[in-house]
């Protein structure tokens, strides 16, 4: 009996002994398995910061291969994928990650970010907006799903969707006097889808939609008119410019040549000058006002009036090319070579003179004298040395 329990007591320390011999091997080779893991997996990092994506590519290879539960090792592998336009593997990847069971609140969450990244590239704009969708509903107050969807539904062209998409947006930023001009311009791309089906009526309701939001959004009243034109109604685009010149007249010369026009064909052409005349009286320092008047007064054969008009412009804009090119026209046509002639040699005379620049080609800054390194930009050799430029005033 004491042979039996002898026998039994060597056989469970021996059991014990291997556990506890397989339990350091295990640990050791973990420890070594970690070791090995770690440094591919920010190395990865470090090439993916640095911009060499294939090497990134064998790092994160490697880091998966060693570490299947490294999920953001496949993320940045998928990423890389989309950055190579290699879209289907991106896709792949990210989208089987999502199948995963287990996967935490953020982790979930930078996955659909991804896949909605590839989906937007790929122009697959539905799927995205599915993946947006999903994202939303783990976390409503999520912003870059909120922006990311708007995105999307303006490479969509729905203007329905994008201005309910920035109302969440802009609820959800607090910012409740913000974006309305953008606001405006979704309806006023939401009209002309519908102008381009031939629905009028339901194109002008969501212009003057546009209008109410922002009073002053100029394509609304632009193409409010157009509208109008289209349906023959002359009168209801003259007063939608109308009101538009006097509310915007900055703006005015946008359609003083559709105001013209409709006018003329419906004989009341001389209303243009008395709009004009009103718009300059209230407005002396519009020049885009000034200069309709000028070739108003010269289509006419008002020539001096004309005349007079640049004259006054001169005075409060002496460097005003402009001004000075009309004038030059105006007084060959009054038969005043001479006259002419002299404007246009102190024109010439006038601008051969004026100061020479070089320009930057990356951010457009200007230099008198040749520079290598842009002040503004910090590009490097991004001025045109070989010739200076020059502008007429």
């Amino acid at each position: 009996m004491e042979i039996k329990y002898l026998i039994i007591i060597i056989a469970v320390v021996a059991i014990g002994l291997a556990i506890g011999i397989s339990l350091v091997v295990l640990h050791s080779r973990k420890k070594k398995k970690g070791q090995e893991i770690l440094p591919a997996y920010v190395k990865g990092l470090n090439y993916m910061i640095e911009g060499d994506l294939e090497r990134a590519i064998e790092c994160f290879k490697a880091t998966v291969r060693a570490d299947t539960d490294n999920i953001d090792a496949y993320i940045k592998l998928g990423d890389i994928m989309r950055r190579q336009n290699r879209l289907e593997t991106a896709t792949k990847i990210h989208r089987e990650l999502l199948i995963r069971k287990e996967l935490t609140l953020p982790l979930r969450k930078e996955i659909l970010r991804s896949l909605i990244e590839d989906y937007k590239e790929s122009r697959f704009y539905d799927k995205a907006l599915q993946a947006i969708e999903e994202l939303i509903k783990l976390d409503s107050k999520d912003l870059w799903a909120r922006e990311v969807q708007l995105q999307v539904y303006e490479a969509k062209g729905d203007w329905d969707k994008a201005f309910e998409a920035l109302r969440n947006l802009r609820r959800l930023k607090q910012a409740k006097e913000q974006y309305d001009d953008l606001l405006a311009l979704y309806k006023v791309e939401a009209a002309q889808k519908l102008f381009r089906k031939g629905k009028e009526k339901e194109g002008r309701i969501r212009l003057r939609e546009a209008l109410k939001i922002d009073p002053v959004c100029v394509s609304a009243y632009f193409y409010l008119g157009d509208s109008y034109i289209r349906e023959n109604r002359a009168e209801d685009a003259i007063e939608v410019w109308r009101k538009f010149v006097r509310k915007l007249p900055q703006y005015s010369h946008l359609v003083f040549d559709r105001l013209r026009e409709v006018l003329f064909r419906i004989g009341s052409f001389g209303e243009l000058e008395t709009i004009l005349q009103e718009l300059h009286s209230e407005n002396p320092d519009n020049q885009e006002v000034a200069f309709a008047l000028v070739e108003l007064k010269e289509s006419k054969g008002a020539i001096r009036e004309a005349v007079d008009l640049c004259e006054q412009i001169l005075e409060k804009d002496p460097n005003s090319s402009r001004a000075r090119m009309y004038l030059i026209r105006l007084y060959s046509r009054k038969g005043d070579k001479s006259k002419a002639l002299s404007l246009t040699m102190d024109f010439v005379q006038q601008n051969l003179s004026a100061p020479t620049f070089y320009e930057c080609q990356v951010c457009g800054y200007r230099s008198q004298s040749p520079l290598w390194h842009c002040p503004k930009c910090g590009a490097w050799k991004s001025f045109n040395i070989e010739r200076r430029l020059f502008e007429i005033n």
